[in-house]
């Protein structure tokens, strides 16, 4: 029995702890609809050890407005609430997720629709994520249904909800992509939520129960 326990308490652990990744591998590709350098990037992921991303392939984001991938490139990663190394806001080499890009992200990987009732324009996405971790700021004037005037719209509805107390509570995180051990680019990543885990925990358990049944 002490042998299952341990082993439904490391595959916890694997889940619920984000830390370095470096068996699994991350390719990035262009969907054909990129705001300047950034994304959106469609993310393959490549698990060889179980960790607790969700997704495969996802749309993701990058935060970094000066640091680059490649295409076509498998790119270990590491899960976390910060940005390696980062741009503005930085501090320690740490720059966190600014809960306000959590809400944008987690919306729009949910499959909700805008403020406005329509589907996400992915490149407003890129401006707003740019502009809200003090990496490319919006200009105050703006010309209506252009890419930056939508960016803005999403930011002041992240901003709203985050006022209102929403909290993104680790279900949006930071992959933290490198290269032989050089740092390249911080994509958005999504986890499931804790209630999920939670129940992930209580099957890997009753798996093990059972099992220690037939064994008998």
């Amino acid at each position: 029995m002490k042998r299952g326990w341990s082993s439904v308490l490391i595959l916890l652990a694997v889940f619920l702890i984000a830390g370095t990744v470096q068996a699994n591998t991350i390719t990035l590709s262009d969907p054909g609809n990129r705001y300047s350098n950034g994304g959106p990037f469609t993310a393959d992921v490549n698990k060889t050890t179980p960790d607790a991303l969700v997704g495969d392939p996802f749309t993701t984001f990058c935060l970094e407005l000066t640091e680059y991938i490649s295409f076509g490139i498998a790119y270990d990663y590491t899960i976390a609430d910060y940005a390696v190394g980062g741009g503005g806001g930085a501090v320690n080499g740490r720059d966190y997720l600014d809960e306000a890009s959590a809400w944008l992200y987690y919306q729009f990987r949910m499959g909700f629709n805008d403020y406005q009732g329509n589907a996400y324009n992915q490149k407003a996405l890129q401006a707003a994520f740019w502009d809200i971790e003090d990496e490319k700021t919006i200009p105050a004037s703006l010309t209506p249904g252009t890419v930056e005037w939508t960016a803005a719209g999403y930011i002041g509805a992240a901003n709203a909800a985050v006022a209102a107390g929403w909290l993104n509570n680790g279900r949006v995180v930071v992959l933290n992509l490198s290269l032989n051990g050089v740092n390249k680019q911080s994509q958005l990543g999504l986890v499931p939520e804790p209630a999920t885990l939670l129940l992930l925990g209580l099957g890997l358990f009753g798996i093990g129960v059972s099992s220690r049944k037939f064994r008998k």
